[in-house]
């Protein structure tokens, strides 16, 4: 008898952490399109970094589309007829429009318990990170029940912090006000942000970026333990150098696994090229 098989369908504004991870066969990711000075690139292929504006307030303007409704039932259907449940986790809804989007076009199905949309609150290597743990209990032949229960519990467990002088970009994306945004990118300022419940929250800010390594570890030392940690560089210069921090890092928390990355172009095109940033997992309180 062939076992009830699940899928975990997200889009490419998460990134994993893992290459290759377990039950990788099982997740399916929907393109973004990125859209600069009025040229699309699908999936952001053939777009440079360099290409992203710094600032929004410059004649360029870059963007991530949102996707089709079209194309999303379309995905659906394939993966239906290969897979008995699906579980769709695209990025925060306060970021991508993918997720009403998705809950539009996937509402024909919730009723039938085949596939479930669950606004996983995260972007970049948190929304990898849940992604990839998702993908391991399926591995593990966890019922699509379980492994929803478990996606959900993990949530609250990943913390996102992330610097950016793109204020404009935030402004794009509905977070701050153009006067806001305005006045910080003329005044240099270097706001921190983390993500929490899906939505932005303004935390501190600091002089100059070579402050941020200071102030990342110590939001590192509000935690006891941790089983995951990715530093995420800006695919910008001025590139900063995290060797003190990653020492840090190895000193207090060595058994964690940590991943030192770059953001991808469809991130950078929302939160701005410039962004640095940090995701930590907790681990269950039952494995401390």
């Amino acid at each position: 008898m062939k076992m009830p098989s699940t899928c975990l369908l997200t889009d490419s504004a998460a990134q994993f952490t893992l290459e290759p991870f377990r039950g990788q066969r099982h997740v399916r990711v929907l393109p973004l399109d990125i859209e600069v000075d009025g040229i699309t690139y699908l999936n952001g292929s053939g777009l440079k970094p360099s290409q992203l504006p710094a600032s929004m307030s410059s004649p360029k303007h870059a963007h991530v589309i949102a996707p089709q409704a079209e194309i999303v039932d379309r995905l659906l259907n394939e993966l239906r007829e290969e897979y008995d449940h699906i579980i769709a986790m695209p990025t925060t809804s306060s970021l991508n429009p993918t997720f009403p989007i998705m809950e539009k076009t996937l509402g024909k199905y919730l009723n039938n318990g085949t596939v479930q949309i669950i606004d996983s609150q995260l972007i970049s290597c948190g929304l990898g990170m849940l992604i990839e743990e998702g993908a391991a209990n399926i591995e593990n032949g966890l019922p699509s029940s379980d492994i929803e229960f478990k996606i959900r519990q993990l949530i609250p467990r990943i913390y996102t912090i992330f610097c950016t002088p793109g204020l404009s970009y935030l402004h794009q994306a509905g977070i701050l006000d153009h006067a806001q945004a305005s006045v910080g990118e003329m005044l240099g300022i270097n706001p921190i942000f983390t993500l929490e419940d899906g939505l932005l929250n303004p935390l501190d800010k600091v002089r100059n970026f070579r402050n941020v390594v200071d102030f990342f570890q110590e939001f590192l030392d509000e935690f006891d333990h941790l089983d995951r940690i990715s530093i995420i560089q800006s695919l910008q210069p001025p590139h900063l150098d995290f060797s003190p921090l990653k020492e840090h890092i190895s000193e207090r928390f060595p058994l964690s696994q940590l991943q030192e990355m770059t953001f991808n172009l469809q991130v950078a095109s929302i939160l701005g090229p410039r962004t640095v940033g940090m995701v930590v997992m907790e681990p269950e309180e039952e494995a401390i």
